[in-house]
């Protein structure tokens, strides 16, 4: 009787794991499709995450910031607490409380910069398609010279090099977005080194990319003369083209007018008599 309770109970266990085995195996095989399109979109967004983090060594230094503001912290309220101490100035407590604030604030603007940057960095990549496409060489040119403006001329350079290496990557090389790239950066490598032959084939690259469209582009124009329809040549005015009978000719003779003009020479004297 033993055995029998054993067999059951041993007999609905197995019963149990194969249906549960069965209904997995049956909604994996039906969710396939949607799983396919999940993987593939977060591969897309892990690949444009990993470039922008790629590119965080052009974001502002929040290490170094938060290691000034600990330096600078207890020296703004320590000055502060003895101006006032001293002369008794309100100035003194304000500096001891607004100083280590703004150092603060100061240090966090950076974070929330390079945040914003990263995230204008993968969605230029997840809209153009991927990292080695021509949108996400723009999105790294712009921090270019955003970097530029923030007077980071290393950053900018660095960036303006990768950006030219995706270019090429994806065989746009020769384009205006290249040749733009090529010019920015040869000034910059030339501030710092008058003399250096990167920066002249940057600049000699960019040249020969804007002398090559606008050679394309003259070639695409019409010239003046086939653009310009000839004018219709202009009628004569009735009076110029049937003189008056009463002018006169050379020789003296008169002239007569052009319904005239188809008679014979021996009948003209007659008609001329006549008059």
């Amino acid at each position: 009787m033993e055995r029998v309770r054993w067999t059951q109970r041993a007999f609905g266990v197995v019963l149990v794991i194969t249906l549960t085995m069965t209904g997995c195996a049956a909604s994996n095989r039906g969710s396939a499709p949607a799983g396919s399109l999940s993987v593939a979109a977060t591969d897309l967004t892990g690949q444009c995450d990993a470039f922008a983090t790629r590119l965080d060594y052009a974001g502002k230094s929040v290490a170094g910031r938060s290691a000034a503001t600990a330096a600078l912290a207890p020296l703004a309220v320590g000055v502060g607490l003895l101006g006032f101490l001293a002369t008794a100035d309100p100035r003194g407590i304000v500096l001891a409380v607004q100083g280590p604030a703004q150092l603060i604030k100061w240090t966090a603007q950076a974070g929330t910069e390079n945040a914003a940057r990263a995230r204008r960095l993968r969605e230029a990549c997840e809209g153009g398609g991927g990292p080695e496409t021509v949108a996400a060489a723009r999105a790294v040119r712009d921090l270019g010279d955003i970097r530029v403006g923030e007077r980071s001329s290393g950053d900018a350079a660095r960036l303006y090099r990768d950006a030219l290496a995706i270019l090429d990557r994806v065989g746009a090389g020769e384009s205006e977005d290249a040749a733009d790239i090529a010019a920015k950066l040869a000034g910059l490598v030339a501030s710092t080194t008058p003399a250096s032959a990167e920066a002249a084939q940057l600049a000699e690259r960019a040249l020969r990319i804007r002398k090559h469209a606008a050679s394309v582009l003259a070639d695409a124009t019409p010239t003046q003369d086939a653009a310009v329809e000839p004018a219709a040549p202009a009628l004569a005015e009735p009076s110029e083209a049937r003189p008056d009978a009463t002018e006169a000719a050379d020789d003296g003779l008169l002239v007569l007018d052009e319904p005239d003009a188809h008679l014979d020479t021996h009948i003209r004297p007659a008609l001329l008599a006549e008059e």
